[in-house]
């Protein structure tokens, strides 16, 4: 858990505080470069999972501007919290950064199961990963991990990727997303990803953060 603001410091953007009565929780890797999940709570209707692309700046108390895009969009959306998973959970604002190889913790797979399983809709929301093999990689794994939940989006790209929340229409409802219709989503091996998806030691893990 990171007890302070090390994780909001600037390094990865503008942040801000959680908009009032709602409750953020989330679980970082003790060294800060990973976090597998983050969730807000604000009422009594049901979850709604986004399953996007690599986390960024926000905490279990601060908002980054995705978070907070999706906190707004899901309760008009008439949820009463969302969990906030990502097919790479290394802390990034530009893409650019993430370290080949080290992308993905050992952990992240876990919570996506998890809160798939808890959640009431599951919406993917990636993008199209730049097309690039590895992160391909993730995010097929990633979907598989979400077992048989159906799966919906906000739009797909002209490629057949779930559009990513930095160009979502204001007014946009939500609609099914089938994998198949995602060609690239095929093309790499799952056998190579697993591979190299975090050589060396993994991180370790503090405990989670925030109340929700």
């Amino acid at each position: 858990m990171l007890s302070d603001d090390r994780e909001t410091d600037g390094t990865f953007g503008r942040t801000w505080p959680l908009e009032p009565g709602v409750r953020g929780a989330a679980v970082f890797s003790r060294c800060g470069a990973y976090r597998p999940y983050l969730s807000r709570r604000w009422g009594a209707g049901g979850m709604v999972m986004w399953l996007c692309m690599n986390p960024s700046a926000a905490s279990d108390r601060r908002d980054d501007a995705t978070s907070r895009k999706l906190t707004r969009h899901s309760r008009r959306l008439g949820f009463g919290g969302l969990f906030l998973l990502n097919v790479m959970d290394f802390r990034a604002t530009d893409p650019a950064r993430l370290p080949a190889g080290r992308e993905r913790s050992a952990g992240n797979l876990r919570h996506i199961a998890r809160c798939a399983r808890l959640c009431d809709r599951l919406v993917i929301a990636c993008g199209g990963l730049r097309g690039k093999a590895r992160w391909l990689s993730c995010a097929m794994e990633a979907l598989d991990a979400c077992g048989d939940v159906p799966m919906l989006c906000v739009a797909v790209n002209g490629d057949g990727a779930p559009r990513h929340p930095r160009v979502f229409r204001g007014d946009f409802v939500l609609r099914p997303f089938r994998r198949a219709r995602w060609p690239s989503l095929a093309a790499p091996s799952s056998a190579q990803s697993s591979k190299d998806a975090l050589p060396g030691a993994p991180p370790t893990w503090g405990r989670m953060s925030g109340g929700g």
